[in-house]
């Protein structure tokens, strides 16, 4: 029998949001996700929109069929939609090179 050896340290972003929760001065810009949100949003958005497209394709209940969006900025005020992508959300404790090209 084969013994089990955990791999998901290298996952642990723990230590990466401690270095950047105590001493803002020395960011680390280490771990990089955009190729693994790229990557798993890749995978997941055609299975995501179909199902999307099935579930709204009846429209049951809705006073018009939603529309599927490609981007947010195509959403428009009173049009039912749907659509799949990565949200961005402000971090204050994550380091951010923006911030420090800005302060040099």
């Amino acid at each position: 029998m084969l013994a089990y050896t955990s791999l998901d340290a290298r996952f642990d972003i723990g230590a990466v949001a401690a270095a950047a929760a105590g001493d803002r001065g020395s960011s680390s810009y280490a771990a990089q996700y955009a190729g693994l949100y790229f990557a798993r949003l890749a995978t997941a958005k055609p299975r995501a929109l179909a199902s999307a497209a099935r579930q709204w394709a009846a429209g049951d209940g809705l006073p018009r069929k939603p529309v599927k969006i490609e981007r947010l900025l195509d959403v428009e005020p009173g049009v039912l939609c749907y659509g799949a992508g990565t949200v961005y959300m402000e971090q204050p404790l994550k380091p951010n090179v923006l911030d420090d090209i800005a302060r040099e």
